[in-house]
C-alpha cells in the first residue's frame, strides 16, 4: 500500500512538472524566444562564460561589466559553476544548440528544480501529502514565479 501511495505521489509530481514544461510550448515547439531587460544582462554573462569554455579557458576576468572586473566577483555569476549548467553548456556544444536556447533551458530547469524543492520542503514539514501539493501549486502559480518567468521571457 505504501509503495502505491509513493508511486501516485511521484506520478502527480511528474504530471505537474510536465504541465509546466508543456505550458512553455513556444520555447520547445515554435522556438519563439523573447528578450527582456533581465535576459539581456544575464544572457550576455552566460554567453561569455559558454564561449570561454568552448574555447578552452576559464573566464577569470570579465571585460564587459563595470569597465572590467573579476568574473566571479559578482555572487549571482557563481551559479554558472552549477554542475547542471556546466553539463548543459558542454552538451549544447556537442549537439550544436544555440546559446540563447541553452540559456532558456537553463533558466527553465532552474525553475523546475526550485518548485520541486518547494514541494519536498512542504512535504517534509507537513503532516499530510496534500499540503505538499497545495504548496507546490501556490508557489508554481504565484506572482513570484510569474515575475521570474516574465522577466526572463517565458511568458508575456
Amino acid at each position: 500500500m505504501k509503495a502505491k501511495i509513493q508511486r501516485n505521489e511521484i506520478a502527480a509530481l511528474l504530471g505537474v512538472i510536465a504541465l509546466l514544461i508543456i505550458s512553455q510550448w513556444r520555447l520547445w515547439i515554435k522556438r519563439d524566444l523573447m528578450v527582456t531587460h533581465d535576459s539581456v544582462l544575464w544572457y550576455g554573462i552566460f554567453a561569455y562564460f559558454a564561449d570561454c569554455l568552448h574555447n578552452g579557458f576559464l573566464p577569470l576576468w570579465n571585460p564587459y561589466m563595470n569597465c572590467g572586473e573579476p568574473f566571479f566577483l559578482n555572487i549571482p555569476i557563481l551559479r554558472l559553476w552549477d554542475p547542471f549548467t556546466l553539463l548543459l553548456v558542454f552538451t549544447g556544444k556537442i549537439a550544436g544548440i544555440s546559446l540563447f536556447t541553452l540559456y532558456h533551458y537553463d533558466l527553465l530547469s532552474r525553475f523546475i528544480i526550485f518548485i520541486c524543492g518547494c514541494y519536498f520542503f512542504f512535504r517534509y514539514i507537513s503532516k499530510y501529502r496534500i499540503s505538499g501539493f497545495i504548496g507546490l501549486a501556490a508557489i508554481s502559480f504565484s506572482s513570484l514565479s510569474a515575475s521570474y518567468l516574465r522577466q526572463h521571457g517565458f511568458i508575456l
